[in-house]
């Protein structure tokens, strides 16, 4: 393991030169299902909320290979979002079960990030400061798109009502290619994210353009109401709580 890092170390170095002059890029990315269903219906007794999540699952497995997202980042800042618009009903349904109409800002040099979501109908910014992710990389390795890549996993902490989970995230980044950004505002690893595994839906790379000859600008999102996470947990707890009481 300490030869694999002394190795990144020279990697890195040599391509954090090479690149110096180029960090600018945009990079689409397309996601698809890596199991039939992203919902378990397994602890559910209701019938009839059981074909509900049975009717999520069709209208995943059916449309989620359709949405494009781009990733554009310039120096130190990133902006990730859906690309094409949906006119379909059904398909603004499936991007909904998938989050995939979150928008992710971040900023490297101040540290901070904002994630741009839509929530019980209002707009929310919730800002935060970016942390480094625990990451573990792994000695393994595949190619993508003509660029060796390696693995890394981490872990993400979900809380809710049923108590506290772990998910897994699987990584696949390209240490030729020395930017530290990826899909859904991950990031922090010596080199590009091409490949993203979160939960049960994968999201890869479809095209890289480094250097574009369009003018690219980042700005932070501006449109919606300005929060902090702590506040919009809050937010969420306070809405969740009221559902289930005029559910019951």
């Amino acid at each position: 393991m300490r030869n694999f890092k002394y190795y990144f170390l020279i990697v890195c170095l040599c391509n954090f030169s090479l690149y110096s002059q180029n960090k600018t890029g945009i990079v689409t990315y397309k996601q698809r299902l890596v199991s039939n269903k992203v919902f378990s219906s397994n602890s559910v007794k209701e019938g009839k909320v059981r074909e509900n999540i049975e009717m999520f699952n069709k209208v995943l497995k059916k449309n989620s290979n359709k949405f494009e997202y781009s990733l554009i980042f310039k120096d130190n800042k990133s902006y990730y979002k859906r690309e094409i618009s949906i006119e379909k009903d059904i398909d603004k349904f499936a991007i909904m079960l998938t989050g995939g109409d979150d928008e992710y800002y971040q900023d490297l040099l101040k540290k901070t990030k904002i994630k741009k979501l839509n929530a019980y109908g209002e707009e929310f910014n919730i800002t935060s400061n970016l942390v480094d992710e625990e990451w573990t990389l792994i000695n393994e390795t595949k190619k993508i798109e003509s660029y060796i890549c390696y693995k890394a996993m981490s872990f993400e902490i979900i809380k809710s009502r049923r108590g506290t989970f772990r998910k897994k995230i699987v990584a696949w980044y390209a240490p030729s290619l020395p930017y530290n950004f990826g899909p859904k505002g991950y990031g922090g690893l010596p080199g590009l994210i091409l490949e993203l595994n979160e939960g049960k839906i994968q999201y890869y790379v479809k095209k890289i353009i480094l250097n574009p000859s369009k003018r690219i600008e980042i700005n932070k999102p501006s449109k919606g109401k300005l929060v902090t996470l702590e506040e919009f947990n809050e937010i969420n707890r306070k809405m969740t709580k009221r559902w289930y009481k005029y559910k019951n």
